[in-house]
């Protein structure tokens, strides 16, 4: 063999070597992905300023470039051995794991993504990917998948069919107008809220311990399987009943902006937090739930408020409501962090702990009308003592529009008051030396109270006022 052809075959072998060579570097455009690729010596393991395929391939572990302010992350598809990717909080827009077959844990939570493909990722058994753009997801071969968390994304439909080990699910604020839990046995956790639901069929998920679907537009709620729920959210929707008696264990519910009528919590006696505000509540006992500290009752229609056995207490709201009793004699008034009792014009006497300590405390938290005692029944009978004769009765009650007041005997002066069921106060008048009077409701019909007041002794009657 002539020397010139040995020295040609030489120089072909070295070019295809360095080809070779050349060839199995990973393409990583994104710099600050690259550099932590390059500085990891568990994946970098020849410690040049490469990664070789081999590199990639070889690594099994967790990939972890979240708070990276990357933008690309293409050079992922060669790490087909990772169980683990970690990229939350970047500026990604796009994410291909369609080779990342050995995934286990994906959490790729606030970028931008807006399409992604699960369908290569069999073993996912968590996968995180809130605060995206997404509007679709496929989860037919993620039969594994254990935790979904896709709250804050695009989604309008999301079937969880195939995932019978799903245990906790969180998929708030997208746009759903449908849920179908029906096939995933094991859930504990439920968080669905901010979406646009007129039912939802929990029957069947009876390890439910956590339930959030506030914000929503649901008619009806059945829980009555759902006995190991300690916590429910099902504020803003447009709930009018609500039966919790199955849940012994319950801790902490949040029904408020509602239409409830009623709620009775005395199966309860676990509950810690009540929020039950703006509703049409016209009675609320808590006498069971012993272990309540916090109670946000305000904006209903609340008559009669008694809290002497809740001995835990630290926040009270309980104003706008039409409250003439409000009981908080319990022992533990030093303990209460925040309490409100305003816009509740017909509460003459709060019944407190110490006298003292709840005028230092609290006056700015009350209406002016109101007064503290450590026992308004005993001043309410001493009053109504002193003049026995002042028993008034009105009638018609319903009426249209005219209320006749009748008193036993001539009263030298009554103050006249009407306020609605809002506690909003709609008329006020003074009358002297009389023992009958006329009044006119003027507004829209609905329930009234017409309060008088003879400066010894008052009475409070609800009206009704028909069209």
């Amino acid at each position: 063999m002539s020397t010139f052809i040995k020295i040609l075959i030489t120089f072909f072998i070295i070019v295809t070597f360095n080809k070779e060579s050349v060839s199995q570097i990973v393409s990583i455009p994104d710099s600050i992905f690259k550099d932590y690729l390059v500085n990891n010596s568990t994946i970098n393991s020849n410690g040049d300023n490469e990664i070789q395929l081999t590199e990639a391939q070889n690594f099994s572990g967790t990939i972890n470039v979240s708070n990276k302010n990357i933008t690309d992350l293409t050079g992922i598809s060669s790490f087909t051995s990772i169980t683990g990717l970690s990229c939350f909080n970047n500026q990604l827009t796009f994410l291909d794991i369609t080779s990342n077959v050995a995934l286990t844990n994906l959490n790729c939570n606030n970028n931008q993504i807006s399409t992604i493909d699960f369908s290569s990722n069999s073993s996912l058994a968590t996968l995180s990917i809130k605060d995206n753009q997404i509007s679709a997801i496929d989860l037919e071969e993620n039969y594994a998948l254990i935790y979904l968390s896709a709250g804050n994304n695009l989604l309008t439909n999301l079937d969880i069919s195939n995932n019978p080990f799903l245990n906790h699910l969180s998929c708030y604020s997208n746009s759903l107008t449908s849920l179908d839990p029906s096939n995933n046995l094991l859930l504990t956790s439920l968080n669905c809220s901010n979406n646009n639901l007129t039912t939802i069929n929990l029957n069947f998920n009876t390890a439910l311990t956590e339930l959030s679907v506030q914000n929503n537009q649901l008619h009806n709620l059945n829980l009555n399987n759902n006995t190991s729920l300690t916590s429910i959210s099902c504020g803003n929707n447009n709930l009018i009943s609500l039966n919790v008696s199955q849940q012994a264990s319950l801790n902490y519910l949040s029904c408020f902006g509602n239409h409830l009528s009623s709620l009775n919590v005395n199966n309860n006696p676990s509950l810690t937090q009540l929020i039950v505000y703006l509703n049409n509540l016209s009675s609320l006992n808590v006498s069971t739930n012993t272990m309540l500290e916090r109670l946000s009752c305000y904006d209903n229609q609340l008559t009669n408020l008694n809290l002497s056995n809740n001995t835990h207490l630290k926040y009270i709201f309980c104003h706008k409501n039409i409250l003439t009793e409000l009981n908080i004699r319990n022992g533990n008034n030093s303990n209460i962090i925040d309490f409100d009792a305003r816009n509740n014009q017909l509460l003459s006497c709060i019944e407190v702990d110490s006298i003292s300590y709840a005028v230092a405390s609290w006056t700015s938290h009350t209406d002016n009308t109101s007064t503290f005692n450590t026992d308004c029944q005993t001043i309410t009978e001493a009053k109504t003592q002193v003049t026995e004769n002042f028993d008034p009765t009105i009638f018609p009650n319903p009426t249209k529009s005219m209320l006749t007041v009748q008193f036993g005997e001539i009263q030298e002066q009554v103050e006249g008051s009407v306020y609605n069921n809002l506690g909003q106060l709609v008329m006020q008048r003074k009358y002297s030396n009389i023992n009958q009077i006329h009044m006119e409701l003027k507004g829209s019909s609905g329930v009234y109270y017409v309060s008088l007041n003879s400066g010894k002794s008052k009475k409070i009657v609800k009206v009704i006022k028909e069209e």
